[in-house]
């Protein structure tokens, strides 16, 4: 079993004071300083991530990355802007394998059940971040975003 979670709290969404116009930002820094939550990955029961304050709108491109280089070559990786961590998957027949580090960790889990589990989180991540933020949705991102979920 897979699960993909994110927390609800909206606090860190935005950095410094005020309220800076999302739409002004590029998407490099959408992405990467801006919708701080807690995350969650747990693969067969064993949680392979777990961050306090990860950007929420990078790692739905990551996720929906590390599927489609699944499906194109096999393996892919869910890597993390402060290069800390570092998720390697390898696809085995329906199979998938997770292997973790800095810490040594492998689980597996159905290749399906992993991109039934991306495609909810994208989904959800998407519906929270422009419910919070309905001015995200003109923003290039998302629609970016949306295409590279269609492709998986």
């Amino acid at each position: 079993m897979v699960t993909i979670t994110f927390s609800s709290d909206s606090q860190f969404d935005l950095p410094g004071y005020g309220t800076p116009d999302v739409n002004a930002q590029n998407e490099g820094n959408l992405r990467q300083a801006y919708f701080l939550r807690e995350i969650c990955v747990n693969v067969d029961g064993i949680q392979i991530l777990h961050d306090k304050s990860y950007p929420l709108l990078d790692l739905l491109f990551t996720l929906l990355h590390s599927l489609k280089e699944v499906r194109e070559t096999g393996h892919g990786t869910i890597d993390f802007v402060d290069s800390s961590k570092l998720i390697h998957v390898e696809r085995n027949g329906q199979r998938l394998k997770f292997s973790t580090s800095p810490l040594v960790r492998t689980v597996e889990c159905g290749h399906t059940e992993y991109a039934e589990a991306v495609h909810a989180f994208v989904e959800a991540g998407v519906a929270d971040l422009t419910r919070n933020h309905p001015g995200l949705q003109s923003h290039p991102a998302l629609p970016k975003l949306r295409g590279l979920l269609a492709e998986c």
